[in-house]
């Protein structure tokens, strides 16, 4: 019986997460726009000015020490705020995506400070996210009202060379 127990935790673990997962945007639908980005990034030869384009690093949870890549692509809309797409991993194995759009202050010093909130649904809860920027480096805190806190770290990623022009 105790062992019926721990597997039925363990299915009702992996079975949330997979929910989860399955529940937010398509990571295959990011990874084609995260290919585009690092590709026209790579044309620019890695230059940036503001927070747009792509970004990756780590988030970690400081509740259960939790961890895992994160990439972000960062897009400017048309009413002046950006849109924050993430990608998330967690145990190496699961993944999953969103997006949502935030203020950001544009500091005029080279940094920039952002906010905002998502219902990422019953598994996810309500989403609070701030951090500040430069062209180079963001680093954010999140808050999950069902109790789960952590940071975000990310950096601008590492680019192929551009193909030689012939």
């Amino acid at each position: 019986m105790k062992l019926f127990r721990i597997l039925s935790r363990k299915f009702a673990i992996i079975a949330a997460a997979g929910a989860t997962c399955l529940s937010l945007v398509g990571c295959t639908d990011f990874k084609e726009q995260w290919r585009k980005a690092t590709d026209e990034a790579a044309k620019r030869k890695g230059k940036y000015a503001d927070l747009t384009g792509p970004w990756e690093g780590t988030w970690k949870s400081d509740v259960n020490g939790h961890n895992g890549k994160l990439r972000c692509l960062i897009t400017k809309q048309d009413d002046g705020t950006y849109e924050f797409h993430y990608w998330a991993q967690w145990q190496k194995v699961l993944s999953g995506s969103f997006r949502e759009n935030y203020q950001v202050v544009d500091k005029k010093d080279g940094s920039f400070t952002f906010s905002g909130e998502k219902d990422l649904g019953k598994m996810g809860g309500k989403f609070t996210h701030k951090g500040t920027a430069t062209a180079k480096r963001l680093e954010a805190t999140y808050r999950s009202d069902l109790g789960d806190h952590g940071v975000f770290e990310l950096t601008r990623p590492k680019l192929a060379e551009p193909p030689a022009s012939k």
